[in-house]
């Protein structure tokens, strides 16, 4: 390795350059907005929802947002596919960054008919009122405990992983001592967190909605 290592990367030459990031002042839009795009011949939609906003970089905040991504994503799985039938598949996700600035971006996507956009989209903004007003199952709290300790148990085996986790602690200027507090946060997630970040997070007053139609 060492020998292969030292002619194809010790051999790029260096400008001796230290690089860093430019803020090009580009922000998401406030308030609602939503957009309807109309292109292609294909007699399906696909719907995007994006909650974004300012906040406050932690650990904590930061894990109880890509929870509520995950037990959204079980949520509107059981209600827009299995109940209503409206959807093949369905995600929500949640993260945040510290550059340029502070903030979070929270998405969710599903492709449908075109005819049943607005019932889906109304669909979904009633489980995210709903998770808002009476929290979450403790069996949906299990359901998350139990998917993030199976699949960390399968990333610290591969290397892109390992990888991806090295370069947000650079970028991010964290210590890495801190890798394995992820075990604690699994283990104590709970309603009330999961509650707290959604009325926080997912404003009705602050969304995009863009969703792609085929064209008349």
């Amino acid at each position: 390795m060492i020998p292969s290592l030292e002619l194809y990367l010790g051999s790029l030459p260096s400008i001796s350059r230290e690089e860093n990031w430019k803020d090009l002042g580009i922000r998401p839009p406030k308030g609602v907005v939503e957009k309807t795009v109309n292109k292609g011949t294909d007699p399906k939609s696909l719907v995007t929802i994006n909650f974004t906003g300012n906040k406050t970089y932690s650990k904590q905040e930061n894990y109880n947002l890509r929870s509520l991504g995950e037990v959204l994503t079980i949520k509107l799985v059981e209600i827009l596919r299995e109940e209503k039938s409206g959807v093949y598949g369905v995600g929500a996700s949640g993260s945040s960054s510290r550059i340029p600035e502070e903030a979070y971006t929270f998405r969710i996507s599903f492709p449908c008919a075109p005819e049943n956009v607005d019932e889906l989209v109304m669909a979904t903004f009633a489980e995210i009122e709903r998770i808002k007003n009476e929290g979450i199952s403790d069996e949906d709290i299990q359901k998350i405990r139990e998917t993030q300790t199976r699949d960390r148990e399968e990333n610290l085996k591969r290397n892109r992983y390992w990888l991806g986790q090295l370069r947000g602690y650079y970028i991010n200027s964290t210590d890495l001592d801190s890798f394995y507090e992820r075990e604690e946060l699994t283990k104590n997630v709970n309603s009330d967190d999961l509650q707290s970040a959604a009325k926080k997070y997912l404003k009705m007053d602050n969304y995009v909605k863009v969703v792609l139609m085929p064209e008349e």
